[in-house]
């Protein structure tokens, strides 16, 4: 069976989006409600599936009426919006520890350093969520720029640039592509860099990924489901529906991956509600009835008796021995 991959990303990476927006006077919490990003990680850091946030940067660029609007916020925003990952790129030395930082951090692209026609070139392949998908290389390519100028200077700027999206509307908008020679339509998105800024030591490449064993792929894809649906269960019981809309599938194909797998959706909904539901009882200031309510239950006798399934135990009596060790 070959094994799935779900694309996780942290939700920090809205904020520069709502930031800008909000600069301009919109509302993001329509877009974001549109979008199916969680209530949960619009003010928490916290893992979500990769398409509500790039549903959500396209619905702001349309709301923004601005073609270049990935540009626009990473220009605006800059590296430092997204926190101690801005500041771990401060300590590195070399651009090819930068390259291997930001390999490093991101869970759902690789970057690498590669030698394209002769020249050497800054590269980044992501995922294949359509959505979003030009606004997105947008804002990823102008903090590649950033990246680079750590090492490079402040005022350098790329003389060749390849593009994944045929059609780039809003190009002219970017300032930091003014001047380079541009090719679209191609299999990844990349800047070319001076052979000077990679001849301090040999270029850190991004180490491809290695085959995994059939039984670890299939429990990461399951712990990352679980992971996804965490955010949504404050809402009620998150339909099989929505579970495929943020996977960027569909409720056939999820079912059919979970049957190869010899679980089902319930299964998966009870370990979110599990997880989550121990996590929430250690922390006492928390009613049983706002657990129950946080869990997509419409009461405490509801969450009681699942509890009890789970466990053997209530959740007071979890509680109390939690407290007691």
């Amino acid at each position: 069976m070959k094994p799935f991959r779900i694309p996780v990303v942290s939700s920090l990476w809205l904020r520069p989006f709502v930031a800008v927006l909000e600069s301009m006077g919109i509302d993001s919490e329509p877009l974001l409600d549109e979008a199916r990003v969680p209530l949960a990680a619009r003010h928490t850091a916290m893992p979500i599936a990769e398409q509500p946030i790039w549903a959500f940067v396209e619905l702001s660029a349309r709301a923004s009426g601005n073609a270049g609007f990935g540009f626009r916020v990473a220009e605006i925003m800059g590296l430092e919006s997204v926190g101690a990952f801005a500041r771990r790129l401060d300590d590195c030395p070399t651009l090819a520890h930068l390259v291997a930082e930001v390999a490093a951090e991101s869970t759902i692209s690789q970057y690498r350093i590669e030698r394209i026609d002769g020249k050497l070139f800054f590269c980044r392949r992501g995922s294949r969520i359509k959505r979003g998908a030009w606004e997105v290389e947008q804002y990823v390519v102008t903090l590649m720029v950033q990246v680079v100028r750590k090492i490079a200077g402040p005022t350098w700027l790329p003389a060749n640039v390849l593009l994944q999206r045929s059609k780039t509307p809003g190009l002219a908008e970017s300032r930091y592509l003014q001047g380079a020679k541009i090719r679209r339509g191609q299999s990844t998105t990349a800047i070319s860099i001076p052979v000077r800024l990679a001849l301090s030591e040999r270029p850190m490449l991004a180490a491809p990924t290695d085959p995994k064993t059939q039984s670890r792929h299939t429990t990461e894809w399951l712990d990352t489901l679980v992971q996804v649906l965490k955010p949504h269960l404050p809402d009620g019981y998150p339909a099989i529906e929505l579970a495929a809309e943020i996977l960027d599938t569909n409720a056939r194909t999820l079912q059919r991956r979970l049957q190869e797998t010899g679980t089902t959706y319930s299964e998966i909904v009870a370990r979110a509600r599990q997880d989550q539901a121990i996590l929430l009882l250690t922390q006492q200031k928390l009613r049983m009835i706002n657990i129950s309510y946080d869990l997509g239950y419409r009461d405490p006798g509801s969450f009681s008796r699942a509890f009890k399934t789970w466990t053997g135990i209530s959740p007071r009596e979890y509680r109390r021995r939690h407290q007691s060790t």
